[in-house]
């Protein structure tokens, strides 16, 4: 019986293992050495090794002005039900791309067999998806199970239909994809729809005035290309995701894990971690 684990798609090898936070450690070489010693060194050196010995760190208390917050969070027009807030993050318009994308995939895979899957079938397979994640159970079919039946779940859908929508599940057209190797490529563009409509959702919230910037780990250990493993973590294996968030945990912006980080356009590149956190406050107002 299939294990509650959904990977990621990925066109990289199921066999590589995940780059650790290591990568995103930033390190400076500290000029210890006394004046005559460092002059008979630099004589040796080349002028890069020399380049790189010209930052030295020192260890003092600076305190640097705050900026005052000019922004102002509206107050709430009304209480939606949960359902509400989900929508506003999901809307029905996704469901209906994701639809369109299976139907087409199964279709892709065997033209004899279509899938005809509607948009209320692909929200009923979300909504029983998250209805798993609170049960926990270590087993899809125990669901279904007759002695542990959960009926919110087996009466929505029958087994055999939730496993063939999970089967075909696509966010996006696979004829479309860019080559790995080739400009454009994307390591998450099977899911790029979904997380292009999240982001928008996320980025649409007013901001508030304390933010942080950390990394979550999703754990996983199934497999895929884009989980990362480092053991200094409580979950060890999985995607690895950066998220700029406030004190009430409302996320605004997020960045999935992929390799090394790109500087931001216009900004001097200062390292996979510095990079990442420009990145993210791209989306604060001034």
């Amino acid at each position: 019986m299939p294990r509650v684990q959904l990977a990621i798609p990925s066109q990289e090898s199921e066999d590589e293992i995940g780059i650790s936070d290591e990568e995103f450690e930033m390190e400076a070489e500290l000029g210890l050495a006394d004046s005559e010693d460092e002059e008979t060194v630099e004589e040796e050196e080349t002028h890069e090794v020399r380049k790189a010995k010209d930052l030295n760190w020192q260890k003092r208390r600076t305190i640097l002005p705050v900026p005052k917050w000019r922004g102002a969070l509206p107050d709430p027009t009304m209480v939606c039900e949960p359902i509400q807030y989900f929508e506003r993050l999901l809307g029905r318009d996704v469901f209906e791309d994701v639809a369109t994308q299976t139907n087409l995939y199964a279709v892709q895979v065997d033209p004899s067999k279509p899938l005809n899957v509607s948009v209320d079938e692909i929200q009923q397979f979300f909504g029983i998806s998250l209805y798993m994640s609170a049960y926990g159970f270590p087993y899809t079919r125990m669901y279904w199970a007759t002695n542990i039946r959960v009926d919110k779940i087996a009466d929505v859908m029958s087994l055999s239909r939730w496993e063939t929508i999970k089967r075909f599940l696509h966010f996006a057209d696979n004829n479309k994809q860019v080559a790995e190797g080739q400009p454009g490529f994307d390591k998450l563009f099977k899911v790029r729809p979904l997380l292009d409509c999240l982001l928008k959702s996320f980025r649409d919230i007013p901001i508030g005035e304390m933010l942080c910037v950390d990394e979550q780990i999703v754990p996983f250990k199934g497999r895929s290309g884009l989980k990362t493993y480092n053991p200094k973590k409580p979950k060890r294996w999985g995607y690895k995701i950066f998220v700029l968030a406030d004190q009430h945990g409302i996320v605004h912006n997020f960045e999935f894990y992929t390799g090394a980080v790109p500087a931001v356009e216009g900004v001097h590149d200062i390292g996979s971690s510095g990079n990442i956190v420009l990145r993210l406050a791209s989306v604060i107002p001034p």
